[in-house]
C-alpha cells in the first residue's frame, strides 16, 4: 500500500467542511438528516485532521470544524471504511449533491433550500 501523504485533499476539504457544518444546522434546525451519516463525516473528518500535517488551509479548516456544534458521541470514531449504496440514496440526498454543486457551498440557507425541495 502506498504511504499517505502528509498533506492532501487540499482541492475540496474547505467544501467537505462547510458541506459538513451545513448538514450539522440543517440537523439542528429540525430538518431531516441522516444522523448515520452525520457520525461518518465526523469520522472521516476527525481522521483527516488527525493524520494531515499543518497547512495553512488545514489548520483553518480545523479550527472551523472543532467550533462546530457536533452531534454527541459516546464511543471514538470507528465507521471508517463505509461502504456506500448508491442504489438507494436517500432523496434528501440527491438535493444535497444540488446543493453542493451551486455556488457557495457554505451558505447554509441556501442547503436548507435544497433540502427541502
Amino acid at each position: 500500500m502506498k504511504p499517505m501523504r502528509k498533506v492532501f485533499a487540499l482541492n475540496y476539504i474547505r467544501e467537505t467542511v462547510c458541506c459538513y457544518e451545513g448538514l450539522v444546522n440543517c440537523y439542528y434546525g429540525g430538518l431531516k438528516v441522516d444522523e448515520g451519516e452525520l457520525r461518518w463525516e465526523f469520522d472521516v473528518l476527525t481522521k483527516y485532521f488527525k493524520v494531515t500535517h499543518s497547512h495553512k488551509l488545514i489548520d483553518e479548516m480545523e479550527e472551523r470544524f472543532d467550533i462546530i456544534k457536533h452531534l454527541k458521541y459516546d464511543e471514538p470514531p470507528n465507521n471508517i471504511p463505509y461502504i456506500r449504496d448508491l442504489e438507494n440514496r436517500p432523496s434528501h440526498m440527491t438535493n444535497y449533491w444540488n446543493w453542493r454543486n451551486s455556488e457557495d457551498q457554505c451558505d447554509g440557507l441556501k442547503m436548507k433550500r435544497y433540502l427541502m425541495k
